[in-house]
This record gives C-alpha cells, sequence and structure tokens, in this order.
C-alpha cells in the first residue's frame, strides 16, 4: 500500500506553506479574493484559514528541524522572493564563502530567485573595472552554489516532510 500524504510532494508542500504564512488573512473576502482563491491549489478546503495558516506554521516547523537557517532562507527566497531580512543573510553568507562582494552577491541572489536585481551586469564589470566575462563567470559560481544549497536543503526538506506525513512516499 502507498503512504499518503496531504501533499503529493515536497515541492508543492513547501510552495504551500511559505505562500500561506505570507498570505494575511481576511474576515472579509471580496470578488478578487475569492476568484483569487479558486484558482490557487488549495490541499485542505475543509480548515479555515486560521487552521492552514497553523498547518503552514507546522510545515516550517519540520523544515526547521531539518534544516539550518540558510537552508530554510534558501527555501523561502526560491519559494517567494524571501525577506529583505533572509536575503541579506543569504547574501552576507555566499560573499563570505566566496570572497565576494555582498552587493554584488544580493544582486545574483534577487536575479536566481526571479527577482529584480539593482544592477546590471555591465554596471558591476564598470564597478569592479572588470570585463562581462568577468561578471559571468562570477555569476555563474554563486548560481552554481545556490543551486547546491537548494538542492541539499530540498532533500533534507522532503525527507522530514515525508516522516511528518505531510508528504506521500518519497522516491
Amino acid at each position: 500500500m502507498e503512504d499518503e500524504g496531504i501533499f503529493p510532494s515536497a515541492n508543492l508542500a513547501i510552495n504551500w506553506a511559505v505562500r500561506r504564512v505570507n498570505t494575511p488573512i481576511l474576515e472579509q473576502s471580496n470578488i478578487h479574493d475569492l476568484v483569487r482563491k479558486y484558482r490557487s491549489y488549495d490541499p485542505l478546503p475543509e480548515m479555515s484559514q486560521w487552521e492552514k495558516l497553523a498547518e503552514a506554521a507546522t510545515i516550517i516547523k519540520v523544515m526547521g528541524r531539518a534544516c539550518t537557517h540558510s537552508e530554510l532562507f534558501i527555501l523561502a527566497v526560491y519559494y517567494s522572493g524571501g525577506t529583505d531580512e533572509q536575503i541579506n543573510a543569504l547574501s552576507n553568507h555566499i560573499a563570505k564563502n566566496l570572497g565576494r562582494d555582498r552587493w554584488f552577491v544580493k544582486d545574483q541572489v534577487m536575479s536566481w530567485a526571479r527577482e529584480r536585481p539593482r544592477h546590471t551586469e555591465s554596471w558591476w564589470g564598470k564597478k569592479y573595472g572588470v570585463d562581462d566575462r568577468t561578471i559571468q563567470r562570477w555569476r555563474h559560481d554563486i548560481t552554481k552554489y545556490l543551486d547546491n544549497i537548494f538542492k541539499t536543503a530540498f532533500t533534507k526538506a522532503e525527507n522530514a516532510l515525508w516522516e511528518s506525513g505531510h508528504v506521500g512516499h518519497v522516491y
């Protein structure tokens, strides 16, 4: 018999939890909220908004037991763009480990998270007095580092969510 969880995959569970925690709870709904509500994935339709928030907090707590702070930050940044605090902490961590300027790293983290960076690559090239290929190589190193942290964080979170029963069998 196959293990059944609340969510069909860890990707959906993490995405739902991160977004649910950042969604304000409104007592009165307007028509725009109702339309948006029915278009989104709702794995727990029988729960109230407060119960869903509690479930999302539980999912994040379960992930927090398995992941480091940097890993939790990278999951939040990947799935929702993250907060300034999370982006700054993640950027400082990466800048320290790779020996790069934290502001340059922050721009690359924002770009990786599909957010708009503050400066273009050509602007950074002029600032540092290097050519575009050097900036692209630095960007590639940062992106590779982010991808490695994300893979590790996702695997840890996926296993923790499977053990807690939030996700079905992990293959």
